[in-house]
């Protein structure tokens, strides 16, 4: 049971902090502390694991907070969770000895805060017990070494004799003890990859007197030991080294302590990176997730909120319905596959298998993407097996797998290229050494059909293409959730890279596996799944399904009525919420007079820049639209723009790219107001935005009404009248 102590004068805030950390954690008890007396009642009582406080409390601050637990708890982590400390304070408080500073502006991440310094706070508690261990072994190990003379020994230089001694108190003499052997016999006891150290340390105490070194020595019985060597030379009545008095003791335990300690410590350090590279990407993928969601609504917003006002003439009425669906079925594709990969990592995704020829799935997957192939030119090449004989799996799902990469290599695929998907028998070189997740044999024998043989034959499915290829680094990461080899706001590709991940998921849940080859960017990729096949005696046995009912020329995978209602359920009731969400108007504000104000509308989605040209007209302006940096660049001289409404994210060149070069241009357009409109909307990229140059950062969807009164906000903002136009 977790028991964290949560100090918050704040109701709002104490009922956030503790949802967020009671859907994280499932076994948590939280104690809370809204005055001085509550928190000094708890405080005395203790046991709590961990602690989070506000820095601004009507009656204390966090780093007062932070000092009395400290001092009653010095190994307690405490996590400040606020909206009020400076940069100054977040300083003060880690070196203080807070375990970490999270701003309230991300609930997400006190879960995430709090499960690292649990982390930390185990690794610390391991490494101290070990050092603890470390120091007791080595105090009892001196004080065997003081009570026993065993390890104490003598080298006479002149015999080269090496003698034990029984008694090493005041030695000034090397004739006595027992001859163990000559110097070059002890020698050889020392461990090869040591003995140049050994001999370079006994040479130097001839000159220098004294010498200590640690070394490996091998045992009778082969095992390989670690022995610390002290000692000092004996000198005759002139001065000369005559030899070499010593005593050394085994430490072998000392240095595996040490090892483990260095091993913990490593450990730590890979924990902390991975920590910090999965926030990172689970950063980049909300913003992405950001950005994907809105920009779709962003045109259906805008085409719903003209067709409501009252423009419904027949041209315009086919145009706003077109954007409407191609842009809802983008949203509904994005919203499947996120339910898809939540039940993959709930555990709850359900597969109904039935026995089918895998031509059947592929062929359905293929007649779904041959427009899109055909809309890029795309010479698309089908070699499909229809005798090599069943397989035992959900058609939906296999159609899916096929789906996702075929669209894929369409995708990464230019104007002209080809693709390839191929289905054959698995070369017996192919077949994988393990199965995935779920054993097929296991899977036909628990639906009641005859087991598949004890070496199946495997169905192979190639899907190559021409395409932009995959960097070598980027490969062992190409099936990882929330992986994309580009997630900067200048990408070419559009998605929340969870396709690939959701193949690998349904390919090992049938038993199978996938994997892909790439000779780096340019050269293409081939991605190869490996599926298994059934038995002829189960062939046999299942004849009556040579076909499977229902599948056929469809859509890429649908959930049934039950998960679309799941989805409605899921995500409808969070849009109102959502931050620049708009409602829909209930009607278009009436029209403001921008007399021709000209507007270079630059967006590469051409939907939304389409919609948005229209919102500006209809309230009187002129505008150009342009797809790229480049584009909008060219067209500045042509159009003459007063204001420059730009997206973010866009392939090549990204709208920073094209503030920066306006900014710095000696020309008039160098002064050119500007709006960002973009769906990366979170706190961070308003501020990027406006430190690039924006004078205005409007978040996807856009609402009509709110554009035209930042657009008129802007213009007289910097004193411009609309009758000078």
């Amino acid at each position: 049971m977790l028991r964290i102590l949560l100090i918050d004068d704040n109701p709002s805030d104490r009922k956030l902090e503790s949802r967020e950390l009671q859907r994280e954690f499932a076994e948590i008890e939280i104690q809370t502390a809204i005055d001085a007396a509550e928190f000094e009642r708890t405080l005395a009582a203790g046991g709590f694991d961990l602690v989070i406080t506000d820095h601004q409390l009507h009656w204390s601050d966090g780093l007062a907070i932070l000092d009395a637990v400290k001092t009653k708890y010095p190994d307690c982590p405490v996590i400040l969770f606020t909206d009020s400390g400076t940069e100054e304070v977040a300083v003060t408080a880690m070196k203080r000895g807070a375990t970490d500073y999270v701003r309230k502006g991300k609930p997400y991440r006190l879960a995430i805060a709090v499960r690292e310094a649990l982390e930390k706070q185990n690794l610390r508690q391991e490494r101290a017990k070990a050092i603890e261990q470390m120091q007791l072994s080595e105090a009892n190990l001196r004080f065997a070494l003081e009570a026993a003379d065993l390890t104490a020994y003598t080298w006479n230089l002149q015999t080269g004799e090496v003698r034990r001694l029984e008694n090493a108190g005041n030695v000034s003499e090397i004739g006595d003890g027992e001859i163990v052997g000559t110097f070059e016999q002890v020698l050889n006891l020392v461990h090869p990859d040591d003995r140049e150290l050994f001999q370079t340390e006994i040479q130097a105490a001839l000159k220098i007197g004294t010498y200590s070194c640690e070394f490996r020595i091998l045992k009778p019985d082969g095992s390989i030991a670690w022995v610390l060597d002290k000692g000092r030379a004996i000198y005759d009545r002139s001065g000369n080294p005559v030899g070499l008095f010593g005593i050394a003791w085994e430490i072998t335990q000392r240095k595996q302590l040490e090892q483990e300690q260095a091993r913990l410590f490593e450990l730590e350090q890979v924990a902390r990176n991975a920590a910090e590279s999965a926030n990172r990407i689970k950063d980049e993928f909300l913003a992405m997730l950001s950005h994907e969601l809105r920009s779709p609504l962003n045109a259906i917003l805008g085409w719903a909120t003209i067709l409501e006002s009252g423009r419904r003439d027949e041209t315009t009425l086919q145009r706003a319905i077109s954007t409407i669906l191609r842009n809802a079925q983008v949203q509904t594709q994005l919203i499947e596959d996120l339910l898809d990969v939540s039940r993959i990592v709930q555990g709850k995704l359900k597969l109904q298998f039935i026995p089918l020829n895998l031509a059947t799935p592929i062929q359905a997957a293929i007649e779904t993407v041959e427009l899109s192939a055909q809309a890029k030119s795309i010479d698309l090449q089908i070699f499909l097996d229809r005798d090599l004989g069943f397989a035992y799996g959900d058609p939906n799902r296999l159609q899916q797998v096929a789906w996702n990469l075929l669209t894929n290599a369409i995708k990464f695929t230019p104007f002209g290229g080809r693709v390839e998907v191929r289905l054959s028998v698995a070369p017996e070189s192919e077949k994988p050494t393990a199965g995935g997740t779920a054993s097929p044999d296991f899977l036909v024998r628990a639906n009641g059909l005859p087991p598949l043989t004890t070496n199946p034959t495997y169905a192979q499915i190639t899907v190559s293409d021409t395409g932009k290829g995959i960097a070598t680094e980027f490969l062992p990461h190409v099936f990882e959730l929330f992986r994309q080899a580009d997630a900067s706001t200048t990408r070419n590709y559009k998605g929340l890279g969870l396709g690939l991940a959701i193949v690998r998921y349904l390919v090992e849940m049938h038993g199978g596996s996938v994997a892909v080859e790439s000779l780096g960017e340019g050269q293409g990729a081939t991605f190869t799944v490996l599926l298994p096949l059934m038995g002829m005696e189960s062939r046999e046995s299942v004849g009556a399904h040579s076909s499977v009912p229902g599948l056929g020329n469809r859509e890429p995978h649908k959930e049934d009525k039950g998960d679309k209602e799941e989805a409605k359920a899921i995500f409808l009731p969070q849009l109102p919420q959502l931050p620049g969400l708009p409602q829909l108007s209930s009607s278009l504000t009436p029209p403001l007079p921008l007399n021709n104000l000209r507007v270079l509308v630059v967006d590469d989605e051409p939907d939304s820049c389409e919609v948005i040209a229209v919102i500006l007209q209809t309230s009187g302006a002129k505008t150009y639209t342009a797809g790229s940096v480049q584009a909008a660049l060219q067209a500045l001289e042509a159009f003459q723009p007063d204001l420059l409404v730009s997206d973010i994210g866009m392939p090549g060149e990204d709208g920073y790219a094209l503030i920066r070069q306006l900014r710095t241009k000696t020309t008039a357009h160098r002064q050119i107001p500007a709006i960002a409109m973009t769906g990366f909307a979170r706190l961070e990229d308003r501020t990027q935005a406006i430190a690039a140059g924006f004078q205005r950062h409007l978040p996807k969807p856009i609402d009509p009404d709110t554009l035209i009164a930042v657009v008129t906000d802007l213009i007289q903002e910097i004193g411009k009248t609309f009758n000078s136009w």
